[in-house]
């Protein structure tokens, strides 16, 4: 924390004057907010998805006219299909930035099964937490950057997993 990965990731952004979708835990929506301003985002540019199903409507319908969009991750299983596929296709040819990217890891988890539907231009992945148990762990995080890096999990198991025999 408070090394400067949201401010750097937004720069980056900034350099490709392209629109930016950041997807984070619910738990720092509002600081990406405040993260654009310092960073000289336009706030009034900016929308972030939330609350109860006929506001998000409200929200898409001015999807468009934004350059930031900010949502979080476990929302993305509560849109409507019509609006999971416009923030898809908001998101194609775009800047994407994952934050806390550790939420992803998991391949056979539903919010990284929604999230590898996007197609971004640009990708930028904000771990913020180390990995835990095995290399495993990146497997997911890593084919959002790469995709087809490998032709599948197990491709990349035999690579780089090594398991000790059991005496």
């Amino acid at each position: 924390m408070g090394l400067g990965k949201s401010a750097s990731a937004l720069a980056l952004a900034a350099s490709g004057g392209k629109c930016l979708v950041i997807i984070c835990p619910v738990s720092v929506k509002y600081n990406w907010v405040n993260e654009l301003e310092i960073c000289g985002w336009s706030r009034e540019r900016s929308l972030v998805i939330d609350g109860p199903q006929k506001r998000r409507e409200k929200q898409f319908a001015r999807l468009n006219e934004s350059q930031v969009v900010i949502v979080n991750y476990d929302l993305l299983a509560y849109l409507k299909p019509d609006q999971f596929n416009a923030l898809r296709k908001f998101v194609d040819d775009q800047f994407l930035i994952l934050d806390e990217s550790h939420y992803v890891k998991d391949r056979k988890a539903g919010r990284t099964q929604l999230v590898t539907q996007f197609e971004p231009k640009d990708i930028v992945l904000l771990p913020g937490t180390p990995v835990r148990n095995t290399i495993a762990d990146l497997y997911s995080q890593l084919m959002l950057i790469s995709p087809g890096l490998w032709t599948n999990f197990w491709e990349f198991q035999d690579r780089y997993l090594v398991m000790e025999k059991m005496r």
